[in-house]
């Protein structure tokens, strides 16, 4: 049964750093999902930026299989995208959006991966490398903190790793992909 790993953190736990490495190292590939929000920076490229007007002109031609909105802007995958890859990084609103889709690729294992960081070290990450500003962390923050509360509190994961420490993170993270590939 093939396996798809879910990445589920919020902002500034160090998701896409993990992402991409497990992918280095385990030869997979990351899902790069649609969004509507601009560029962090020039050579950003971990989703698909688009236009509202594209993102309108996706939803109405493709099955969408994840969706969520973050503040004003939307992020999405399709199913042919999801097919493709082997490990996704997602909310858990879209979590929820991808289990109601869960009749379109009933063969497939998926193995949901919460990555656990203080508040602090996750905001210093935000502000240092992804340059974001006090106000844009904050305002993302907030509006993430309903939907984390929810999917921590009814633990809807299979797996917690603490990313406070990158190697120690690395370390057991790597072990569980290796129980499942």
């Amino acid at each position: 049964m093939k396996t798809k790993f879910l990445i589920i953190a919020p902002s500034g736990a160090g998701k896409d750093t993990i992402a991409y490495k497990l992918a280095d190292v385990f030869d997979l590939k990351v899902l790069k999902s649609y969004t509507t929000r601009p560029r962090r920076f020039p050579e950003e490229d971990n989703h698909i930026f688009i236009d509202n007007d594209t993102a309108h002109f996706i939803k109405m031609n493709e099955v969408i299989i994840a969706h969520t909105e973050i503040g004003e802007y939307e992020y999405f995958c399709t199913l042919p995208q999801f097919l493709d890859a082997d490990i996704y990084i997602i909310d858990p609103i879209g979590i929820e959006y991808l289990e109601n889709n869960k009749h379109l690729f009933t063969d497939i294992r998926i193995v949901k991966i919460y990555i656990k960081t203080d508040f602090q070290i996750r905001q210093q990450r935000a502000l240092a490398h992804r340059k974001d500003n006090q106000q844009v962390y904050q305002s993302r923050t907030k509006a993430e903190y309903v939907q984390f509360d929810y999917f921590l509190r009814n633990e809807r994961f299979d797996w917690v790793v603490n990313n406070n420490v990158f190697e120690d993170c690395w370390h057991v993270i790597s072990a569980i992909f290796e129980l499942y590939i």
